[in-house]
């Protein structure tokens, strides 16, 4: 396998999902009515596609690894400890920016339900913290990657809500915190993938992708 997996469905995956996390947010911000009612049906679900799409850029970096030509390159560790983990990071950084704007948004036309607000867009920012966290261990560890995942997804939601709830009606303060979680999911994925780099890869993982990409 002289490439690795196939960038152009990496691309079209990364543009699939962007584009229904950017919808939904979208959408949200300037139709939806009933605020309250959406929070509890998935409100946070476009900032988790957003959070979602840079791991298929990552997702190709790290599988090419696979390929021979990777195999011989010296660029071989920087692109498994450094350029994947920067792809992750950026995309959900730029994710959760967008999140922002449209939570601002969505703050301007429903004020009084600043509390909702706030707790769903650091929720967005937790999402990103763990899918950055799972994207560093997912090709080395895949089982104990996916179980993880939906166990944090799972008690997700209520941490947040409690963390929330201890905090001041503050939207900049939630923003800031926002954005330190998803520099600490950087810093730790960064490290996660410096641990575990010379771990074989998981022949669990992506499977199907690679097969695709010979």
């Amino acid at each position: 396998m002289p490439y690795g997996t196939n960038l152009q469905l990496q691309l079209v995956c990364f543009v699939i999902i962007g584009f229904v996390g950017l919808s939904w947010e979208f959408f949200q911000a300037a139709f939806d009515n009933n605020l309250n009612v959406v929070s509890f049906c998935g409100g946070d679900l476009g900032g988790f596609f957003l959070m979602l799409s840079g791991t298929f850029l990552a997702q190709f970096v790290l599988s090419s690894m696979r390929s021979t030509l990777i195999q011989t390159s010296p660029y071989k560790k920087t692109m498994h400890t450094g350029i994947a983990p920067f792809y992750n990071f950026l995309g959900c950084a730029i994710g959760f920016t967008i999140c922002v704007v449209s939570h601002i948004v969505m703050y301007v036309r429903f004020p009084q339900e600043q509390k909702v607000i706030e707790t769903r867009l650091l929720l967005v920012a937790f999402w990103g913290t763990i899918i950055m966290v799972y994207g560093a261990i997912a090709f080395k560890y895949y089982v104990l990657s996916i179980a993880s995942l939906y166990v944090c997804m799972l008690v997700g939601i209520q941490f947040v809500s409690g963390l929330v709830s201890k905090m001041p009606e503050n939207l900049p303060l939630v923003i800031l915190c926002g954005y330190v979680m998803i520099m600490i999911g950087g810093v730790i994925q960064t490290g996660i993938s410096k641990l575990v780099y010379k771990k074989e890869l998981s022949e669990w993982a992506f499977t199907t992708a690679w097969q695709r990409g010979k």
